[in-house]
């Protein structure tokens, strides 16, 4: 396998930590996309999905689609003509999130079916079926909140208030996520559906206080007074059948 092509549709942060890894583990046929390129990069070609169809040179063994979707028809439709490229060899790879799932669906694994409230969460719900229409060797990845290698979500509550803290919080570090992505690459069962979380759900206030306090400061946005129920709480039984060991 180490010698078959693989590709990364979209190599941002993700993507090149996940080229990173594949190179460290003997891959050598690794070819990625950036939408935009100012300079020649090693292993990395220009493929904008909204203004091309998908080059034969990026379809391999297995093919990682990890751009962010846009919740347009148009970007479905450029979607959809990529799906429709991709052969019965190649096992697609799609990063989607756990936003599918409602805060009233409680308790969620990969058996659950997702019930959309909200406009984003029906929009990656119609990305996700069209795959499941038109794929046929494939792997959806739903994803937890991604922290870690420079990404700090607790930044983004610097100049919030009032919020409630008590919500459990659906997590994913990025080693963990990649180390997920890349034992596809090897197992001979790849599921349908991973629920790529953290077993380990500490309230919303406690992970982002202890987050900011690593990084010198305190948050001062949540309201003691808000007491919600815990909302949803994503698991995996897929990651727990194969017992495997979160690092963060």
């Amino acid at each position: 396998m180490k010698d078959e092509r693989i590709t990364i549709i979209g190599k941002g942060w993700l993507g090149t930590i996940l080229y990173n890894e594949l190179v460290n583990n003997g891959h050598t046929d690794i070819i990625c996309t950036k939408r935009h390129i100012e300079k020649p990069i090693k292993h990395c070609m220009k493929f904008d999905l909204e203004q091309e169809s998908l080059p034969d040179k990026l379809i391999g063994s297995i093919l990682y689609f990890l751009i962010p979707i846009k919740a347009t028809t148009a970007f479905l439709s450029s979607f959809c003509q990529l799906l429709d490229k991709i052969p019965k060899s190649t096992h697609f790879v799609f990063l989607g999130s756990t936003a599918v799932y409602s805060e009233e669906q409680g308790d969620c694994t990969e058996e659950v079916l997702p019930i959309a409230n909200s406009s984003r969460a029906q929009s990656l719900i119609d990305f996700e079926n069209e795959i499941i229409k038109r794929i046929e060797n494939f792997t959806i990845i739903r994803s937890g909140g991604q922290y870690g290698f420079g990404r700090f979500p607790a930044n983004s509550l610097k100049n919030k208030n009032n919020l409630d803290g008590s919500k459990l919080v659906n997590v994913i570090h990025g080693t963990d996520l990649v180390r997920i992505l890349t034992l596809l690459i090897s197992t001979q069962q790849r599921p349908r559906i991973i629920n790529a979380v953290s077993p380990n759900h500490p309230m919303k206030k406690d992970f982002y206080q202890q987050q900011a306090m690593s990084l010198g400061f305190e948050l001062h946005c949540f309201d003691e007074r808000k007491l919600l129920p815990n909302g949803k709480v994503i698991n995996s039984n897929y990651l727990k059948s194969i017992h495997f060991k979160f690092e963060n």
